[in-house]
């Protein structure tokens, strides 16, 4: 059994070493369009062939145009603070509050509390400091800094007054 998974092994790599050459997949060595240098997988061929929304963008970076499903174009640009709030709600809350605020089965959807104001500043930081410990919400004394906790409600209340869509927001 040993020695059938080696050869098929070996044969696998020879295959391998045959698929290298060209990255247009044609031609013959002697052919003066013929690539030189190593071998490469042929991914580099496509990132250089696709339009570049930004003519300035360096070549071989993929574009950031909105048919791209990997990287879409943010729907806001925010400041500096809220784009911290959302970093820390992701890194912080959404495991439990869901992306974007939107809830999960652990704890409630924020976004209908912020927009209705049950949530305001205050009861924000009462939470904050352990006000509902007893329902599982945990306390964020010590474990992270007010400018951090205060983005959070920036970001909380964006998305509760409409401001904020889904999403990653981008900065400015």
């Amino acid at each position: 059994m040993h020695r059938l998974t080696l050869s098929i092994l070996i044969a696998g790599s020879a295959a391998l070493g045959a698929c290298s050459g060209r990255r247009d997949g044609g031609g013959s060595a002697g052919d003066s369009t013929a690539r030189t240098g190593p071998p490469d997988s042929g991914r580099a061929t496509e990132i250089e062939r696709a339009p570049r929304a930004d003519p300035t963008a360096p070549p071989g970076k993929p574009p950031l145009t909105p048919t791209d499903p990997y990287h879409p174009v943010a729907l806001d640009t925010v400041d500096a603070t809220l784009y911290t709030g959302w970093k820390y709600y992701n890194h912080d809350c959404a495991r439990c509050h869901g992306q974007d605020a939107t809830g999960s089965t652990i704890a409630p959807y924020l976004i209908e509390s912020f927009r209705t104001g049950r949530v305001d500043s205050a009861e924000f930081w009462r939470v904050m400091r352990g006000s509902r410990a007893a329902n599982g919400m945990p306390s964020f004394v010590g474990s992270m800094d007010e400018d951090k906790l205060g983005a959070i409600y920036a970001y909380l209340k964006g998305r509760g007054q409409g401001k904020l869509h889904p999403g990653r927001p981008a900065t400015r």
